[in-house]
């Protein structure tokens, strides 16, 4: 996303959560965002909105971006499931084969595995290929007493 799209999320999110952002703020989250969607981002604050009562931290909303963009990929799967993607071969698949061949794509996708020739056509579907950590750590601060 680009940085003034990034600035709309960040204004998105301080009306839903009453709350203002700093430019540090706003820059030091885009140093996290900036490589996912803004459809996909803003989406993810939406999602955040009904679930949290509080601004979610940053690896809360790389999370809900991680399960929205997981949800774009399989409806991608499933325009091309309907589309015939999965009945093309040398010869036209059966409806069997073609039921197994998108079972097998739904699995690659939720395992996270997409090679290469598939992200090549889920590309030409529409997808927009959306670089997400699988692993997002809580991030914490420690508070650490001096005694003197």
């Amino acid at each position: 996303m680009t940085k003034e799209e990034h600035v709309k999320v960040m204004g998105y999110a301080g009306v839903i959560y009453r709350k203002e952002f700093t430019p540090l703020e706003i820059n030091a989250w885009y140093e996290f965002f900036k490589d996912i969607p803004y459809d996909i981002c803003k989406g993810a604050i939406k999602t955040c909105a009904i679930k949290y009562k509080y601004m979610p931290s940053i690896s809360e909303l790389l999370l809900e971006c991680r399960e929205a963009d997981m949800k774009k990929r399989m409806e991608i799967l499933y325009l091309m499931y309907q589309d015939g993607y999965f009945k093309r071969g040398v010869e036209e698949l059966t409806d069997e084969h073609a039921e197994t061949n998108y079972t097998k794509a739904q699995l690659c996708i939720a395992k996270d595995i997409i090679p290469d020739w598939l992200l090549e056509d889920m590309i030409s579907y529409g997808y927009t290929n959306v670089l997400i950590p699988t692993e997002v750590k809580q991030i914490t601060t420690q508070k650490y007493l001096l005694e003197g």
